[in-house]
């Protein structure tokens, strides 16, 4: 395991963190569905993040859509950090952080190493 890919278990593990509060809170089935669709999204992207690094190169040439794409969803989560009102401040900061994080894997990690 390199050093990425062992950092990229904090964004796994604080947007499971937000995930597990967020279903504890007492707000309605419908915000609580809606606090929920960018932590299924943040996990997702871990997901596919450790999957992809295994199975295929995403540093390859031929792959640029694809990290393209994941920031632009990594992106939204950090959005819906500032747009979306959680159960708590704490949670929208830290998805917010989350998305920025995996924005910056997305981003950086995935370009061609020399």
């Amino acid at each position: 395991m390199t050093l990425g890919e062992a950092t990229a278990f904090i964004p796994a593990v604080v947007a499971s963190l937000v995930g597990f509060v967020e279903l504890r809170s007492d707000i309605k089935r419908s915000d609580k569905v809606r606090n929920l669709v960018p932590v299924m999204i943040a996990l997702a992207l871990v997901v596919v993040f450790f999957l992809l690094e295994r199975v295929i190169d995403i540093t390859s040439p031929y792959m640029p859509w694809l990290a393209r794409g994941m920031t632009v969803l990594a992106a939204i989560v950090a959005i819906s950090g500032v747009l979306i009102k959680y159960s708590r401040k704490a949670n929208s900061i830290l998805i917010a952080l989350v998305g920025l994080m995996l924005a910056f894997y997305w981003a950086f990690l995935s370009m061609p190493k020399p």
